[in-house]
């Protein structure tokens, strides 16, 4: 459905490994390189449009993709609403994401989905992250920020899909 609406190719890869806690999964190998075109930065999705990860490194014929509940991982968001409320998605150890930086005048509830941006490299629009599990706002700080469960539940992806741009 994603890649009928935009303009980018859906290249299909296979998971060979993961490196990390057999619980998470911090990191995955997948079976295209360079030899396929990849680059670091371009997102990594399951099934129709969700989120997986991005790949962070390319290698001759495999790359490795860092998952968006890593700790590392930092992935620009905003609610799937008529008026967006924005954020920054960081990885929290290995199984959900904290959504940062969202302004206190933007509104954000329990439930609401998240979706990228499209304000980073290679990421386009659209594709879902999660779900809000709990809005935090408290009265002394500048920010509110929301706890977000991946719509991806790690485990037995086996296949998962690599978006790349079509004007490269």
């Amino acid at each position: 459905v994603f890649a009928q609406q935009q303009d980018h190719t859906i290249v299909p890869a296979k998971v060979i490994t993961r490196v990390g806690t057999a619980a998470v999964g911090q990191w995955l190998y997948i079976s295209r390189g360079q030899a396929d075109g990849m680059q670091a930065g371009y997102p990594v999705i399951y099934g129709p449009g969700l989120l997986f990860g991005v790949i962070a490194k390319v290698h001759e014929s495999y790359s490795e993709v860092r998952l968006i509940t890593n700790d590392d991982s930092i992935v620009q968001g905003q609610t799937q609403v008529a008026k967006p409320t924005t954020g920054l998605l960081i990885g929290q150890f290995g199984t959900s994401l904290s959504m940062a930086y969202i302004l206190k005048d933007q509104t954000i509830t329990v439930g609401d989905v998240i979706v990228t941006n499209g304000q980073d490299n290679f990421i386009p629009a659209g594709l879902v992250i999660g779900t809000v599990e709990q809005v935090v706002n408290e009265p002394s700080e500048l920010f509110q920020s929301a706890i977000v469960s991946p719509m991806v539940r790690y485990g037995n992806n086996a296949i998962v899909s690599v978006v790349v741009p079509k004007a490269l």
